[in-house]
């Protein structure tokens, strides 16, 4: 699958994002998001995504992974450790990672 090089590079990110999860003021930001998506008054929360300019900020040479798929993860997890360190925002980084179905069409079904 992965090579050792890069299994250890994704285990480095994954506990880097791990460790910024569990740190009180994510707690304190979901909280903040449970009240504000139940509209009860509190303070404005602010997300900042900056689409179209992830590829600037969190360019392909940065990463470290060789294999394709590697390196798609560790964008992920890239993109959520620069998100914490630059971002003055209420964005709340979790610690799962989600993984997709894989599902094949043989021809005569799923």
């Amino acid at each position: 699958m992965f090579s050792a090089a890069d299994r250890q590079v994704l285990r480095d990110l994954a506990q880097r994002v791990a460790e910024i999860a569990a740190l009180p003021v994510m707690a304190e930001r979901k909280q903040l998001w449970r009240q504000h998506n139940s509209l009860k008054p509190g303070r404005p929360m602010i997300l900042i995504f900056p689409e179209g300019s992830w590829r600037e900020l969190l360019p392909d040479s940065a990463l470290r992974c060789a294999d394709k798929a590697a390196r798609g993860i560790e964008w992920d997890l890239r993109h959520r450790i620069y998100t914490w360190e630059h971002f003055a925002s209420d964005n709340v980084i979790e610690k799962e990672w989600t993984v997709g179905k894989a599902i094949r069409n043989s021809g005569w079904g799923l």
